[in-house]
């Protein structure tokens, strides 16, 4: 379905797009998001520590797309219908049949199809639950919320992937219950 965002026929051409997945809350003002350079370029999610780079983008061309950086598909940010984007390139390959079985998944598509165009939204702006507040252990969980204090109150898009740390489960905990997520990283709520 996510494959299908970026060329929808009702929405202007060009017009600038800010998709947010089910799983993510808006926590706070869009404006610096939104100001982000949008010409051919597609925003989304990095995935940590694997941040897009131009290295990354130069492997990419060497080895033909073969080899390719994938984030994650809960938020994006561009125009729409902007050239060669995903959804157009996904009919072009099924039409021909040439579609890899591989690239069936929607955050592997996208980041096949797009590798020389997309970028990490800034960590301070949109970022994983999980990476942001939790730590392989409790005490480390603990520095990091002193650390990352201020760059926390600027955090707009705060994601919930992860099936330990969906909103719904986080909202029934008790205050300073520890949450474990599903690789083994630790916090307190």
């Amino acid at each position: 379905i996510k494959i299908c965002l970026f060329d929808i026929a009702i929405i202007p051409n060009d017009a600038l797009c800010l998709y947010v997945d089910l799983d993510s809350a808006i926590i706070s003002d869009l404006s610096e998001l939104l100001m982000l350079p949008t010409r051919r370029t597609l925003w989304t999610i990095d995935i940590f520590p694997k941040r897009f780079s131009k290295l990354k983008r130069l492997v990419n061309r060497w080895t033909n797309g073969k080899i390719y950086q994938v984030g994650n598909s809960s938020a994006f940010l561009f125009r729409n219908q902007f050239p060669d984007n995903p959804t157009q390139q996904f009919r072009d390959l099924v039409a021909k049949k040439q579609l890899p079985r591989k690239l069936l998944h929607d955050d592997r598509f996208i980041a096949w199809s797009c590798q020389q165009i997309i970028r990490g939204f800034p960590p301070h702006s949109v970022s994983y639950f999980r990476i942001e507040f939790l730590a392989p252990t409790l005490w480390l969980a603990y520095l990091k919320s002193f650390t990352y204090r201020k760059r926390r109150q600027t955090i707009a898009i705060l994601t919930f992937a992860g099936s330990k740390t969906k909103l719904e489960q986080l909202n029934a905990l008790e205050n300073n219950e520890v949450i474990v997520d599903d690789h083994g990283r630790k916090g307190k709520w």
